[in-house]
């Protein structure tokens, strides 16, 4: 009888299984709750990750900042200073509740993972997104 002969598995299945994130499942915030953060907190961090042209195209909510997601992983990296200078705010600690949002919901999803992954603990998705803010009446 012969030997069973084992094959290797491809490198990229290695290296995934040797560098995956495992993250929690994303919370979401509901419209109506996150109209009543806006309204209560004068230091919610709220941010856009549409690309600049579709934030001129329709707007912000709120006091959001712009971080387009292709960029949330370097500005994740970068010291508070650097924070304050381009957006204006403090950087976000560790523990602090961050809201993120986009045109529909994947890419405020993608930014949730990403912000976990980097160790904050305390991220949400507006899954509604600006589609719902600015197109959905409200009732």
């Amino acid at each position: 009888m012969r030997p069973i002969r084992h094959q290797h598995q491809p490198r990229l299945s290695f290296a995934f299984r040797n560098y995956c994130v495992v993250v929690p499942p994303i919370p979401i915030i509901l419209k109506s709750d996150l109209e009543a953060k806006i309204r209560d907190q004068k230091q919610l961090i709220l941010i856009d990750v549409r690309e600049p042209k579709e934030v001129q195209a329709s707007g912000s909510i709120g006091q959001a900042v712009n971080i387009p997601l292709g960029n949330v992983e370097e500005m994740l990296d970068k010291p508070s200073e650097v924070w304050e200078r381009e957006l204006g705010i403090k950087k976000p600690e560790k523990d602090d509740e961050i809201i993120f949002y986009c045109r529909l919901g994947g890419r405020s999803n993608n930014a949730c993972m990403i912000t976990q992954s980097k160790g904050y603990n305390n991220v949400i998705n507006y899954k509604g997104s600006a589609f719902e803010w600015f197109h959905m009446d409200k009732h």
